[in-house]
């Protein structure tokens, strides 16, 4: 009876680690293929019919109605205070800065 030599030990499809040689840049740059020798296939999706879902009450010509659905009317509240406290702290510091000079 032959012994086989693919033990656990010498198994080629275990993934060696430990002596493992990182690779340079240039060995990485290396494995790359050639733009040109690739071949590209663009994605043909399936055709559909294009259907618009939107509350029945949206006026499709109004921009600020079209954009109150993607953005809350409580976001304006949080702008305008975080815009208002902005402006007051950098007028504090530009006082300050005015006072120590």
């Amino acid at each position: 009876m032959e012994q086989s030599n693919t033990t656990p030990d010498n198994d080629v499809t275990k993934p060696q680690t430990g002596n493992r040689k990182k690779r340079t840049i240039a060995e990485l740059m290396a494995l790359i293929p050639n733009p040109d020798s690739v071949i590209f296939e663009p994605l043909n999706p399936p055709k559909h019919q294009s259907i618009l879902h939107l509350p029945s009450n949206t006026d499709v010509d109004d921009p600020y109605t079209l954009l109150s659905l993607f953005w809350p009317e409580n976001m304006w509240s949080i702008i305008s205070r975080n815009t208002n406290l902005y402006a007051i702290t950098k007028r504090i510091e530009s006082n300050d800065a005015y006072n120590a000079a």
